[in-house]
């Protein structure tokens, strides 16, 4: 019987291509800590957005420096506020 996890996508999943894919894994995680779920997308130019999710709530940031700014400020108990 076979493993739903293959090995190349077990690799996939630790080998970042850059910098930049550490970075934003780096920055989901945290976001995970504070309660909240982070995704990245391209716009129209081709420039990252993040997107945060806690709840049913959502914010729509432009950077990366943005999302750590959000992690500086936001916490666990303002989570409430969120939903």
């Amino acid at each position: 019987m076979s493993s739903p996890h293959t090995l190349s996508r077990i690799r996939a999943a630790v080998a970042w291509s850059s910098p930049i894919e550490k970075q934003f894994a780096t920055l989901q995680a945290r976001c995970a800590l504070a309660g909240a779920v982070l995704e990245r997308w391209s716009d129209e130019a081709g420039q990252p957005t993040y997107t945060l999710r806690r709840g049913a709530a959502c914010v729509s940031l432009d950077s990366a420096e943005a999302v750590e700014t959000w992690l500086a400020t936001s916490t666990r108990e303002d989570a409430a506020t969120w939903s």
